[in-house]
């Protein structure tokens, strides 16, 4: 609704039109409520500031509550008019205007307006924030109050700890302001708090403007918000670790009666052993037994007993958010076998371990190394236990960057359409009912997260898997 402001401000009428300018009050629809005399005298027809300036700087105004636009002079070719307009408490939206010569450049106006269009389409698709060299919030657009759910007044004068999750690590902050500070553009993705404690994800470009000595005066963040890609991201990463942990348990049942019988052998030792004990402390005559000389196999039943043990939690226990750390590849490989050697026996295939007095170090965890371990060499005993002689032989390779395991058996390799799928979720070449079809795929995925590579060696004469991994850099660790 339009106001009369001379009716409110006797004196302001009278003041307005002796300035040298242009003044104009717009109500909170654009139309011009008043106008002074020199403004009335430059446009006779206008009556909305959506006659007068470019719709993008239109927008800018409704958004931001302010705008700063040049607009060609009315019938003067060289001289523009540089409009400041703002909104002021009371929802009225005031305007001044000075004369500037653009007579030296006839394209100055085209220019300007095509910035003006390119900083709309901007705001229009992205979350704009400013900031001084400290880091002072100096400007903020509609997406950014939105997304943030702070106001523009709450934003201002304030730096990004105001919507700080507390999900980075201080370094993280660190290294980007290290980057930025020496004018360098940074880019990445950052989970920030919304003022209801909500978090969102963006992906941020943050953009240094530097001074003739290179010195940033100010930053230009420019964010795209990538939350709903994020939560998808994190779906699928928890699907995952539940198949993976699934085929893990899966497996372990397999093992169940091995590792049964494998903890039978030393129980039993150890229950005869105690019971010989009982019978002399009953006869009285405990001096007569050779202790010292059955004391060692005792103990040595017992160690038997604490590796398979060891060696199954590790298995079992869910790895998958374990810090990576320097892992010893012979060292996994014979925590393996100390729970699956029964079912190697059982199906009487030999396993030739070559990894003994290794020292291949990779960065891992071991759970999920183990896990890799067990499923390639129950794959081979699933492929070769009716082929006369089964064999299974392991070994390690390295070079200057890499170190590596081999898994090799008997068979005659894999056919090349095999091959070709051998590592797709689901896809078996067991019979029905047998395995779930999600080990090679969750055992690739495996050792592609620790930065190496599970593949085929199709060259080789035998059916062979090759896992190979970065080596860690600086000195190795002893494991």
């Amino acid at each position: 609704m339009r106001r009369d402001l001379s009716a409110q401000l006797p004196s302001f009428h009278a003041l307005a039109d002796h300035l040298n300018r242009a003044v104009i009050v717009a109500g909170d629809d654009f139309a011009i409520v008043y106008a002074n005399k020199m403004f009335r005298a430059l446009y006779e027809e206008c009556r909305s500031v959506k006659e007068l300036l470019e719709p993008s700087a239109v927008a800018n105004l409704e958004s931001h509550g302010q705008v700063e636009s040049l607009t060609p002079a009315p019938g003067n070719r060289s001289q523009s008019l540089r409009w400041n307009l703002w909104r002021e408490p009371d929802g009225l939206f005031y305007g001044t205007c000075e004369a500037v010569d653009v007579s030296h450049d006839s394209r100055l106006l085209d220019i300007v307006k095509e910035l003006n269009d390119q900083k709309h389409a901007l705001d229009e698709a992205a979350i704009v924030a400013i900031t001084d060299a400290k880091g002072k919030i100096t400007y903020v657009n509609r997406k950014f109050t939105e997304i943030s759910q702070y106001s523009k007044q709450e934003l201002i004068g304030q730096d990004h700890r105001i919507i700080n999750s507390g999900y980075h690590p201080k370094e993280f902050f660190r290294n980007l302001w290290k980057t930025i500070a020496k004018g360098e553009i940074w880019a990445g993705e950052v989970c920030n708090r919304a003022k209801d404690g909500s978090e969102y994800w963006v992906y941020t470009t943050i953009v240094p403007f530097c001074d003739a000595k290179n010195r940033p005066y100010q930053y230009v963040a420019i964010r795209t918000d990538i939350t709903r890609g994020k939560q998808a991201q994190q779906l699928v990463e928890s699907e995952r670790a539940k198949a993976t942990y699934a085929e893990k348990m899966a497996s372990l049942g397999q093992m169940a009666a091995g590792i049964a019988h494998e903890l039978g052998n030393p129980i039993a030792a150890l229950t005869t052993w105690l019971d010989v004990v009982a019978n002399a402390v009953d006869a009285g005559n405990l001096e007569e037994l050779d202790i010292n000389s059955t004391l060692p196999m005792v103990k040595a039943r017992a160690e038997q007993m604490r590796k398979i043990i060891t060696g199954m939690l590790t298995f079992a226990r869910d790895g998958s958010k374990d810090p990576y750390e320097a892992v010893n590849l012979a060292a996994v490989l014979q925590s393996v076998l100390e729970y699956s050697s029964y079912e190697l026996r059982k199906s009487g295939v030999v396993l030739h371990n070559d990894l003994v007095g290794t020292h291949l170090i990779c960065q891992g965890r071991q759970s999920e190394l183990a896990q890799v371990f067990v499923n390639l060499i129950s794959n081979s005993i699933d492929a070769i236990e009716e082929l006369p002689d089964p064999w299974i032989r392991v070994s390690g390779f390295e070079d200057e960057d890499h170190v590596g395991v081999q898994f090799s058996d008997c068979g005659k390799g894999l056919p090349k359409e095999v091959q070709e799928r051998i590592f797709d979720p689901f896809f078996t070449t067991k019979p029905t009912g047998k395995g779930t079809g999600l080990g090679l795929s969750i055992s690739h995925t495996i050792i592609n997260e620790h930065g190496g590579d599970l593949v085929v060696d199709s060259s080789a004469e035998n059916t062979t898997f090759l896992i190979t991994f970065p080596k860690p850099k600086g000195e190795p660790h002893d494991v």
